[in-house]
């Protein structure tokens, strides 16, 4: 499913592939890029019926980029761009936590409502997926020692999720050095 192109290499055909190419692109510091990729293929998905889950689960990934990259402007667009589309609990923690870490409570407060609503019984959205977004809302309004007491309880799966990075950017707002330390060390460990 890999069609060569003689300039760049392997052009990615699938979603899956084209979701690995976005995720390379971003973790590689090539934003702009990764920008047009998640758009173009986003448009690409929202053109079927069936693929507009696709659809939002290309843009809340771009966005969460952006906004872990500190680029809200474009990261709350792409929320905006997600919010009456139909999301699963990837896509919805997703485009809730871009928001979150870019100040938008609001958003962020209505995905922890959907999610504790529609998924009651899903592991990831009630041990980590809520209670990140709901830390993540506190720093995203600069209120880091109302986010510390979430994270610190939250350690289980550190290196599947961003309680780490949450946490250091916690520690760090409240002037705890040697502990955000920690866990940015824990983060950057993480391979990928």
């Amino acid at each position: 499913n890999v069609v060569k192109n003689a300039r760049t290499g392997p052009v990615p055909t699938t979603y899956e592939e084209l979701n690995s190419r976005g995720l390379y692109l971003d973790n590689t510091g090539r934003m702009i890029e990764g920008l047009k990729l998640w758009r173009a293929a986003a448009a690409i998905a929202g053109q079927v019926p069936e693929l507009v889950s696709t659809q939002t689960s290309l843009l809340a990934q771009g966005a969460l980029d952006r906004a872990l990259a500190e680029n809200c402007t474009v990261a709350l667009e792409m929320v905006s761009e997600v919010r009456n589309l139909p999301k699963g609990p990837v896509a919805s923690f997703n485009a809730g936590m871009a928001a979150a870490l870019c100040g938008d409570q609001t958003y962020a407060q209505k995905v922890i409502v959907r999610l504790q609503e529609s998924y009651p019984r899903n592991t990831d959205v009630t041990q980590y997926y809520l209670p990140e977004l709901d830390a993540a809302a506190d720093l995203g309004v600069n209120e880091p020692a109302k986010a510390l007491p979430i994270l610190m309880e939250i350690r289980a799966h550190e290196q599947i999720s961003l309680t780490p990075y949450l946490r250091g950017s916690a520690h760090l707002a409240v002037g705890q050095m040697p502990l955000a330390i920690g866990d940015f060390q824990i983060v950057l460990a993480h391979r990928g």
